[in-house]
């Protein structure tokens, strides 16, 4: 009889080798691997670096491709570790990146849009806890996410009381939006929602309510200065962003406080009040989730005083859409879930009943930002005027 001694290690060969790429992909098998959350954001106040963050099932080490121009580059992450956090140069932020995280035996794509000195555009959403459809924001295709506070609905439903550390309601608020997290870089400001780690009930309890060092928030989203304020500078769009840890300011020396102080002698104060004096972008913009009046009443009027000094103030304290006009300053605020109670700002322009976000547009030349508060349709419900810089002075047309 004719010997097959080849052909059957031939075959024992293949069938091996088709076994182990099949066994890698099944979970429990080692080298299996499944990124299940992906987001990007800023750690620094300048875009000189990309800090991509996620999250896969199993202890893996990985490794980031990017591409920088022409040139694909690499960083590893050699630490086995469910949670990884890298950061990626910018070379040029003004130019779209592709990105590839290679985690065991997944590869997942992610696109960095770049900042564009000209046509800059940067979405602002705010109480996100009815997870609506964000398919006209997506149409939009923002170059920067940017929030006003609540995200989620509290921490303790999902977390236990009193877990201050415990991450998964943010997790599965970026896993509900896979694309926009995948393609647009985030730069969140907390709510009281965000920190909630026991119910609030009919009067202040023993025990904190909130979290107000917003410590799972913190985790989560690594972000330029304290965290809980940050500011971010685009220079080549001519923009200063500024966020804000404000919010359910007359609970203040309760156990229903649930931001940092924000007295004349507090450290956001005085960080704020640094940061606006010293701005020399034509364009300011301040992000908070407390009502704008009432922020501008406070001590006499020192925040008033240095909210002057913005283009726009952007609150994500009511659920309605509104722009009001102070001073030349634009006051808006905005939400994702729109039809709640109206509290009008005595100075409102406009005031709607709608699902809500903005769509805010930065040109270079000339030097121009206009903001447009659009209904989740995508249909533009509101457009403030076109604001223009020439001689040092921004004025509006």
């Amino acid at each position: 009889m004719e010997s097959r001694g080849p052909v059957v290690h031939v075959f024992k060969a293949i069938l091996a080798s088709a076994l182990g790429m099949l066994m890698a992909n099944v979970p429990g098998v080692k080298g299996w691997c499944e990124v299940t959350a992906v987001w990007m954001g800023h750690t620094r106040p300048l875009p000189e670096e990309l800090t991509l963050s996620w999250i896969t099932d199993n202890p893996e080490s990985s490794r980031v491709a990017y591409q920088d121009g022409a040139v694909w580059r690499e960083i590893q992450d050699s630490q086995p570790t469910t949670w990884h956090r890298l950061q990626i140069p910018l070379s040029d932020s003004t130019r779209p990146c592709s990105i590839r995280i290679l985690s065991g035996s997944a590869t997942t794509e992610v696109f960095f849009p770049g900042y564009p000195a000209d046509g800059l555009r940067i979405a602002v959403v705010a109480n996100w806890q009815s997870r609506p459809d964000l398919s006209a924001i997506l149409a939009d295709k923002p170059h920067l996410l940017l929030t006003a506070g609540d995200h989620v609905d509290n921490l303790h439903s999902v977390c236990g009381e009193g877990r201050t550390e415990c991450v998964e309601p943010f997790l599965r608020l970026i896993r509900q939006y896979p694309e926009l997290f995948r393609r647009v870089p985030i730069l969140p400001v907390l709510g009281n929602h965000d920190r909630e780690i026991r119910p609030r009930m009919g009067k202040p309890p023993e025990n904190p309510v909130y979290d107000i060092e917003a410590r799972a928030f913190r985790r989560v989203f690594a972000l330029p200065d304290a965290g809980w304020y940050w500011h971010f500078t685009l220079p080549q769009s001519g923009l200063c962003l500024v966020g804000l840890d404000l919010n359910h300011i007359s609970d203040r020396g309760t156990t229903w406080q649930s931001c940092h102080d924000f007295g004349p002698d507090s450290e956001q104060f005085q960080w704020y009040k640094k940061i606006v004096t010293e701005n020399t972008m034509p364009f300011l913009i301040t992000l908070h989730n407390e009502q704008n009046a009432a922020m501008r009443n406070q001590y006499g009027g020192i925040w008033e005083r240095l909210f002057q000094k913005n283009t726009a103030v952007i609150s994500g304290f009511g659920h309605f859409g509104e722009c009001a006009l102070k001073d030349g300053v634009a006051y808006f605020n905005t939400s994702l879930q729109g039809k709640g109670d109206r509290y009008p700002d005595p100075a409102s322009e406009f005031v709607a009943s709608e699902h809500n976000y903005l769509l805010i547009t930065v040109n270079r030349n000339p030097s121009s930002m206009q903001i447009r508060l659009k209904s989740l349709l995508g249909e533009t419900l509101y457009t403030s005027a076109r604001m223009v810089r020439i001689g040092g002075r921004t004025n509006a047309e």
